[in-house]
């Protein structure tokens, strides 16, 4: 996965671009970090925070289509994380974490901190999520 200067997102095979992801069908992302882009375990999705900040967009890649745009309400979103069984996180400004459904948005948990969460990552092949906050390390769920 490759973030342009311009915003738009590019998949990548080493040697050879497969795709490229415009962003003026879905919005700009806003970052090129890896934190704030990610794949579904399966390969199927790839989710990235769109410009605003407080949305998520939620892109089949196989047809290069949006499915789903979830909002994190006046929440400003930091990072993201996708996970097993269609899950997908959020590390949130207003020391939450929240949970959703990606396929369809549906909001399945907000686990508040005592911190700002900075940066989130699921293991693979389990619902762990670890957490890494301004001063401290959570692993949830």
């Amino acid at each position: 996965m490759i973030g342009a200067a311009d915003g738009t997102v590019r998949i990548a095979h080493l040697d050879r671009e497969l795709a490229l992801i415009d962003r003026g069908a879905y919005g700009k992302s806003s970052d090129k970090g890896a934190s704030r882009i990610c794949w579904s375990p399966n390969g199927l999705e790839i989710a990235f925070i769109a410009e605003d900040r407080r949305s998520i967009a939620v892109i089949d890649a196989l047809r290069k289509k949006q499915r789903i745009k979830i909002a994190a309400g006046n929440a400003t979103i930091l990072s993201i994380a996708c996970g097993d069984k269609d899950l997908l996180a959020a590390a949130c400004e207003d020391h939450s974490v929240r949970l959703w459904n990606r396929k369809t948005g549906t909001l399945l948990r907000e686990i508040p901190m005592e911190q700002i969460p900075l940066r989130i990552a699921f293991r693979p092949g389990s619902q762990d999520l670890l957490i890494v906050g301004e001063q401290s390390r959570r692993s949830v769920i």
